[in-house]
């Protein structure tokens, strides 16, 4: 038989890393011990609630051993285990049992086992066999696992945890007891409780009814038709309500609309930031296309390689911007100041009948990667992506007409 020094070489000779889970709280003078306490139908072996005690452990750290003290009624003696994960958990209780065994041969000190697993003071997890551990043994330890007729209990220092924190992980040490001994596998065991399955399942409860078959578009369109004279765009010393955004809109559409584009098509928008964010990219979508937005802060190499991979014929740019196109060698289509947008025809309500709206599966918006991997890539958003983010927008925030809402983003 190996004496406690050659055995604690033998067994501790390696560094145990850190076991405890991630605290909640940082811990101040004056903290308080509370307890969480979990019905069982069954009491576990000795050996079985500390293998499953470890392979929590092992789950909340994310690595395949673990350490604690265990308390005999007397004295701490230390405990440690490394598994595999195709290891069969009847494996591992047999390990942790001769490893109990061979601890309970030796006299140990206080504070010795602590010192054995390497644990720094205020780290410590203890696991009494013997029920409630005392409070005088609970000096530098943050959690204790243990067991008493028909429960299990996790008491923690209420300055690291909540209670909510130690109620999840002592219905995982729960589950694990009631697996442990028909698993097939340490992998295969599984870890989460039902309650807390059942939980986070309600996180990807997102379904909501919202219009589906609508746009943006046509969403604007029939609130400027309720508010005409109501604010719509408000950009430093210019406003603009919704009657007269939907005036130039149309203006542009129906221009659009003569130069032969619709839907399919994309017309690029070279602006600073100002109120045309709105008026063109609105006026663009009612004729059907989708809007490529040029940020005036990016390169002119870039922007011409964006407009030529969109297959842009048009470009509406506003006027001191205009002769940074002639970097734009490749384009030979169109250009449209912005300036000459208010002295467009108006089409009138046939001409404009006559112009579809687009679909939800259109193509609202292309803007592309930034190309730090290599060329820029577009990204399609389509108008049903506008029209789900609208939907949470106005029930996360409770939109009313009374709302002012502050565009901060760059236009690109």
């Amino acid at each position: 038989m190996l004496n406690k020094q050659e055995w604690c070489a033998a067994r501790f000779g390696s560094e145990l890393p850190d076991c405890l889970p991630l605290p909640e709280l940082r811990e101040v003078p004056g903290c308080e011990w509370a307890a969480y306490a979990l019905s069982i139908a069954k009491d576990p072996e000795p050996e079985t609630l500390a293998a499953a005690a470890l392979l929590l452990l092992g789950v909340y750290g994310g690595i395949n051993e673990a350490g604690l003290s265990v308390w005999n009624g007397n004295s701490y003696r230390p405990l440690r285990q490394e598994w595999k994960p195709d290891e069969a958990p009847a494996e591992l209780i047999k390990n942790v049992g001769t490893m109990l065994a061979e601890g309970a041969a030796y006299a140990w000190e206080a504070g010795e086992a602590r010192d054995v697993l390497g644990v720094e003071a205020g780290r410590g997890i203890a696991l009494s066999l013997h029920g409630e551990l005392p409070p005088e043994q609970r000096e530098g330890l943050a959690l204790i696992f243990s067991a008493a007729p028909g429960k299990l209990v996790i008491t923690y220092n209420s300055c690291l945890y909540t209670e909510p924190f130690i109620r999840v992980m002592t219905l995982s040490l729960g589950e694990i007891l009631d697996r442990l001994t028909t698993a097939e596998t340490l992998a295969g065991l599984r870890v989460t409780a039902g309650e807390t399955m059942d939980i986070l399942d309600s996180f990807n409860d997102t379904v909501h009814a919202y219009n589906k078959t609508d746009t943006i578009v046509a969403q604007f369109c029939a609130r400027a038709a309720e508010r005409p004279d109501n604010l719509a765009v408000v950009y430093e010393d210019k406003s603009y309500t919704y009657a007269r955004v939907q005036d130039l809109a149309f203006r542009l559409a129906g221009y659009v609309s003569r130069q032969g584009l619709g839907r399919g098509d994309t017309v690029a928008v070279f602006i600073p930031r100002c109120e045309y964010m709105v008026i063109a990219s609105l006026g663009v979508l009612r004729a059907g296309c989708a809007y490529e937005p040029l940020d005036p802060n990016y390169p002119d190499e870039r922007l011409a390689f964006m407009v030529k991979d969109a297959g842009v014929r048009l470009i509406i740019v506003a006027d001191e911007l205009l002769p940074r196109m002639a970097n734009f060698t490749e384009f030979d289509g169109t250009v449209l100041r912005i300036s000459e947008i208010p002295s467009l025809p108006q089409p009138d309500a046939a001409a404009l009948a006559a112009i579809p709206f687009p679909e939800p599966d259109n193509l609202f918006m292309l803007i592309y990667t930034s190309g730090t991997t290599g060329v820029p890539k577009g990204v399609r958003l389509l108008q049903k992506n506008l029209m789900a983010y609208a939907a949470w927008y106005r029930r996360y925030f409770n939109a009313t007409e009374q709302f002012r809402v502050t565009c901060y983003n760059s236009y690109g």
